[in-house]
C-alpha cells in the first residue's frame, strides 16, 4: 500500500490560510493515537462534535 507523507504540506497553511484543523478523537483512539502524536496542532474532537464544526465550513480539505 502506497502512503503519502504529508507532514511538510502542514507546512504551508498559514500561506493557504489555514486556520482550523480538527482530527476525530474516535478514529484516533482506533489507531492507538491522540492529539500529541499528530504531525501538526489540532483540536480534537468527539465525532458529533466534528459533524457540527465541520458543517459551519464551506470549504474542507481532508487528509
Amino acid at each position: 500500500m502506497l502512503g503519502r507523507h504529508y507532514a511538510l504540506t502542514f507546512g504551508l497553511f498559514e500561506l493557504y490560510d489555514i486556520e482550523a484543523v480538527y482530527a476525530c478523537g474516535e478514529s484516533l483512539a482506533e489507531r492507538g493515537l491522540d492529539g500529541s502524536s499528530l504531525a501538526t496542532a489540532a483540536t480534537v474532537l468527539a465525532p458529533a462534535e466534528l459533524r457540527q464544526q465541520l458543517a459551519v465550513f464551506n470549504v474542507r480539505l481532508s487528509f
